[in-house]
């Protein structure tokens, strides 16, 4: 299954068009991916509104709850390409200004490490790292 990240804004040049971001992942458990992806669009997106999912049917669905996304993991998990597209209306953070100027790849694609993926009473989900390669 894969994360693909559209329209969110560049924060260098809001009117440049934003490249995909491209998330796989090796663990296949609705709770890590769930966790995961959540975890994901937090922690690298400052969102204006929440986030918004194209089901298998072109529909754009919003993301607003845990309930919403595991949804949207199920309808993905029926679909032959198993594509979680999802457009965020906000700043990507890794492109935020920085002290070196660095050259940002056209396609981006992040990798997740996992060290832990449980499903006890906390539902925990560990990761390591996350790289932009």
């Amino acid at each position: 299954m894969h994360l693909v990240i559209e329209k969110y804004r560049n924060v260098v040049n809001p009117a440049q068009p934003s490249e995909p971001i491209l998330v796989p992942f090796m663990r296949y458990s609705r709770e890590c991916v769930v966790s995961a992806i959540m975890e994901f669009i937090n922690y690298n997106f400052v969102m204006d509104s929440p986030p918004k999912y194209r089901d298998s049917e072109g529909d754009m669905v919003l993301l607003e709850t845990r309930e919403a996304f595991e949804a949207a993991v199920d309808d993905v998990m029926q679909t032959p390409m198993k594509l979680f597209v999802v457009h965020v209306d906000g700043f990507y953070k890794s492109e935020l200004p920085k002290e070196q100027d660095t050259e940002i790849p056209r396609t981006k694609q992040a990798s997740f490490s996992y060290d832990a993926c449980t499903t006890n009473d906390s539902n925990i989900i560990l990761m390591d790292r996350v790289n932009l390669l």
